[in-house]
């Protein structure tokens, strides 16, 4: 396996969505855009009725990110740690079409 699809595809996602995922939960739990927009945010049909359910929507799903993020930064160093020198049948199904390609 190339050293750059290592470190792009099993070493970086794990490492960089957790701690983004917290950091925008905590953002959108004290900050809901101030419109209602159909660029960014939590975008529903009930979300964007008013809003209530605007503000409502994205302090309920931030407070969701953010403990999702809480929880996965831990558990992904430990499979990283865990997965990092086994051989590549080893990784999961997603990884497993990477290996098969060799």
């Amino acid at each position: 396996m190339e050293i750059l699809t290592l470190i792009t595809e099993f070493i970086i996602p794990p490492i960089i969505i957790p701690p983004v995922m917290t950091v925008s939960g905590a953002f959108f739990m004290e900050n809901a855009p101030s419109e209602i927009n159909m660029i960014y945010g939590c975008r529903t049909e009930k979300s964007m009725k008013n809003k209530d359910t605007w503000k409502f929507a994205h302090k309920f799903c931030g407070r969701i990110w953010f403990i999702c993020g809480l929880i996965m930064l831990p558990a992904s160093v430990v499979a990283l740690v865990l997965l990092m020198n086994t051989p590549c049948s080893s990784f999961w199904a997603f990884s497993l079409s990477r290996c098969s390609a060799r």
